[in-house]
């Protein structure tokens, strides 16, 4: 296996606008707040796109660095800050697995979205370019590549 792409996946999209992610007006972002990962590796004369991504923590903090809140009001204005940061990475790392799109095989993904579940040979209509789980058709370690062939045939 050789390692043949090695980027950072930070900025938002380019249509996705800044999000609030504090009290103060100028507490905005247009990133992740820990970048994605997105590699192409060789293997076998075939190369896989790959992104790891670890979204922002369901656990808040409160400014400077507190994890109780003053009140119920800033919890609830910072769960909602904490979402939409989530929302905002979730939008970022699809952008850039739709602009790497030459197959549609994800690694991890919603239960119904796995190879060999009745939703795959369903049409999706909502969206044409469907991302699909890809262990279930990955081979067993030590075999070929050929083994694998299109999870959907």
């Amino acid at each position: 296996m050789t390692l043949t792409t090695f980027d950072p996946v930070a900025a938002f999209p380019d249509k996705l606008r800044a999000i609030q992610q504090g009290d103060k007006p100028t507490d905005n972002t247009t990133a992740m707040g820990r970048p994605a990962l997105q590699v192409r590796v060789r293997i076998q004369d075939t190369d896989i796109d790959l992104i790891a991504a670890h979204f922002k923590s369901k656990l808040l903090t409160f400014p400077p660095n507190r994890f109780s809140p003053q009140d119920e009001g800033e919890r609830a204005r910072f769960g909602a800050y904490a979402l939409y940061r989530r929302a905002a990475e979730a939008v970022t790392v699809r952008a850039t697995a739709t602009a790497l799109l030459a197959t549609t095989q994800i690694l991890k993904g919603p239960t119904g979205s796995e190879i060999g579940t009745g939703g795959l040979n369903q049409p999706d209509h909502g969206d044409r370019q469907r991302l699909w789980i890809w262990p279930q058709a990955s081979p067993k370690p030590n075999a070929s590549a050929a083994s694998v062939g299109d999870a959907r045939n």
